[in-house]
Order: structure tokens, then C-alpha cells, then sequence
């Protein structure tokens, strides 16, 4: 226990306080989506788990090789997205699935944003999010949230592109699968590569990523390598010497450190905000007056990094349940609530 202790201070010391995974999958009840066995989200300031750390979701881990796909053309700016771009989750407070009349009325709401961030695709959601964000010239950065059903995944976004790829700005392939030790990095880069194949022939040529913390990235850099850009989760609340007015310092600071240990590849913060309430982790106190401060923040900061920056979150998520390290805050980052 002493070994552990001494290396998250080194950990902490190094990269700053470990981050903590956000977006965990709801149990669906309704058809016709299968049931989905609910994520435990962990943070990395947690022992992992005993037993297999790494499922097997039928990818091998080996290493970071591309298999020669192509990958989009590395760019020295942000030029993949615009503007800031917000997270969103389609989910009732009982975890089932939003209408197309309730996610057009969320949509119309968050029509001063650029892109919005999808982290799966069941509920039909990358349609529904699509069809409700054409009027306003809003973009989807599409998620697959398992590896374990990877494949079917892929073709349920394929099929809900509807060859429509111009509306599709980059697809994820997994949210923070290393940090909260789903699976290995070898199983991921793996994944990424497998993806973009299976996408490219289906006609879509954007980037392909994965997202995790920034603490994982920087630890595991083939991560960013095997992406088109490097998709860091950076949330200074968690950071327990961090207050909510030096939101954007620290999320620049996680961008900067990603970006240099993946030879300068360009990072976007894809998760970054503030709890309006919970418990307090330090002198990062959730709040609504605090959130409105740390939100602020990360805009001013992020000014002149055009596209780099994503919000967590759009409303509340009352279906998520809290976890050991979450400070009880996990229902309340909604930023247009």
C-alpha cells in the first residue's frame, strides 16, 4: 500500500491528479437495442481491478503497426473542427432513450455550438442527432463505446451516416477504455486501425481517434500515434489544488503535455468542465457560481486554439450513477441546465 501511495504522489507530482472517466454507459430497456451491462467507470487513482484487467474483445494486442491505412493528413493547427464543441448524452433520467422530438428540442438548445460529441450509437442516436443539428450547421464527432461489439457498431453508424459522411467531423473509438482498464493500449491501437478501414470503405475519410485522459495518453503515447489527433479528457476538478478560475490553465497545460510526449501532434481537450454540485475534492469546490467561473475559464483559454476545445457537459445526466472518486458530482455537469 505505502508503494501504491508513493506512486500516485509521483504520478500526481509528474502529470498533475489522475482524471476521472465520465461518460458510463446506461442499461436500456427499451427495443430495439439489446440490454447493455453498465460500465463501473474507475478512476487511475484507483487500484485496477483484480483478475484480467484486459477482456478480450477478440482484437490482439499488437503493438501500433497501421496494416498501411491510410490516416488523415497530420495538421500543425486545429483544422478538424471549429468553434467549441459540446458533449451530449440522449438518455432519460430512467435510462432510456430520448424521442426525436426531446433531442430536437436539446439540439435547438445548443445551436451556438459547433460540433456535438456522441459517445455511442445506441437509441438511434447518431440519426436523431444528426437530423436535429442539420438545420443549424452543428457537426458530429460519432463515438463506439465498446470493443466488444466494435463491428456491430461500425455498421450501425454506417448505416445511420446514410453515406452523409460532410456531417460527421470525427469518429472516436472508444472513451477511456485504457484508463478505466477495458482494455489494453495494444487492443485499442488495434481497434483504431480495424475502424478506419471498415470505415474508409464505407466512403468516410475523417479522423479516426480514440479518447482518454491526459494523464493516459502521456503514458501511453501510441494511443495519439495510432489516432488522427490526440483526444484528451482533462477535467481540472479533479485536480484538488485546481480551482474552478483556473480551469482553462490546466487544460491547456494537460493539452501541452499530450501534444509533447506524441511529437507534436495536435491535441483536442475532448471532456473539459465543472460540477454545479457534489461533494468538494480540495479547494475545487462544485458550484454553480463555480462552474459558470471554470466554463468561462476554458472558453477565454482556449480563444485562440480554434476547434480544441469540447465542454462536458450539455445537461445534467440524472441516469449516471455515482462511483468511488467521482465526489458525488457525476448528475450535475450540465452547463446549459
Amino acid at each position: 500500500m505505502a508503494k501504491f501511495v508513493a506512486f500516485l504522489a509521483l504520478s500526481a507530482f509528474l502529470f498533475g491528479t489522475a482524471l476521472s472517466e465520465h461518460e458510463k454507459e446506461p442499461t436500456f430497456t427499451i427495443l430495439p437495442f439489446p440490454p447493455i451491462s453498465k460500465t463501473v467507470s474507475q478512476s487511475t487513482t484507483h487500484p485496477a481491478p483484480r483478475g484480467n484487467k484486459f477482456p478480450d474483445p477478440g482484437l490482439p494486442d499488437a503493438g501500433t503497426a497501421t496494416h498501411g491505412l491510410e490516416t488523415v493528413q497530420e495538421r500543425s493547427t486545429a483544422a478538424f473542427f471549429t468553434g467549441v464543441g459540446i458533449c451530449y448524452s440522449p438518455f432519460t433520467a430512467d435510462r432510456k432513450c430520448k424521442s426525436q422530438q426531446a433531442i430536437n428540442s436539446d439540439v435547438a438548445r445548443l445551436r451556438k455550438y459547433s460540433t456535438i460529441r456522441l459517445y455511442g450509437v445506441e437509441c438511434n442516436q447518431v440519426s436523431m442527432v444528426m437530423a436535429a443539428s442539420k438545420q443549424y450547421g452543428i457537426k458530429i464527432f460519432a463515438g463506439i463505446f465498446s470493443l466488444q461489439r466494435l463491428d456491430t457498431e461500425l455498421q450501425t453508424l454506417i448505416r445511420a451516416a446514410k453515406g452523409s459522411w460532410s456531417s460527421i467531423a470525427a469518429v472516436s473509438i472508444g472513451n477511456e477504455l485504457v484508463n478505466k482498464r477495458a482494455n489494453s493500449p495494444g487492443q485499442v491501437v488495434n481497434a483504431i486501425n480495424k475502424a478506419r478501414g471498415i470505415l474508409r470503405a464505407a466512403g468516410y475519410h475523417g479522423p479516426v481517434v480514440t479518447v482518454d485522459t491526459s494523464n493516459t495518453l502521456i503514458k501511453h503515447p501510441q494511443l495519439c500515434r495510432a489516432s488522427d489527433f490526440c483526444g484528451a479528457n482533462a477535467h481540472a476538478f479533479y485536480s484538488s489544488k485546481t480551482r474552478a478560475h483556473e480551469a482553462g490553465a490546466f487544460a491547456l497545460k494537460q493539452a501541452a503535455l499530450v501534444s509533447s510526449t506524441a511529437g507534436g501532434k495536435t491535441t483536442i481537450i475532448t471532456e473539459s468542465g465543472w460540477p454545479s454540485a457534489g461533494g468538494t475534492n480540495g479547494v475545487a469546490v462544485p458550484s454553480d457560481q463555480n462552474q459558470a467561473i471554470a466554463v468561462k475559464s476554458l472558453r477565454d483559454g482556449f480563444k485562440g486554439k480554434n476547434g480544441q476545445l469540447f465542454l462536458f457537459s450539455a445537461f445534467n445526466d440524472k441516469w449516471k450513477d455515482d462511483f468511488q472518486g467521482s465526489f458525488g458530482t457525476e448528475k450535475y455537469w450540465g452547463i446549459e441546465d
